[in-house]
């Protein structure tokens, strides 16, 4: 299982950091925070960012 930090999943999207902290819940993009206890650092799997992709290229 990879795991993406918010700016690589950024560079990924083609778009900010900053969307992506503003969206991911939006997006129903599952996170997985890492240390630090509710706030700390988000990860994404690289599988559901890919399954995300998908859903975003049908619609």
């Amino acid at each position: 299982m990879s795991l993406l930090t918010v700016e690589e999943l950024a560079e990924e999207l083609a778009v900010s950091p900053r969307t992506v902290y503003n969206n991911w819940r939006t997006w129903d993009l599952p996170a997985i925070r890492v240390g630090g206890g509710p706030s700390g650092p988000l990860r994404f799997r690289s599988s559901d960012v890919e399954e995300l992709t998908r859903s975003w290229e049908e619609h």
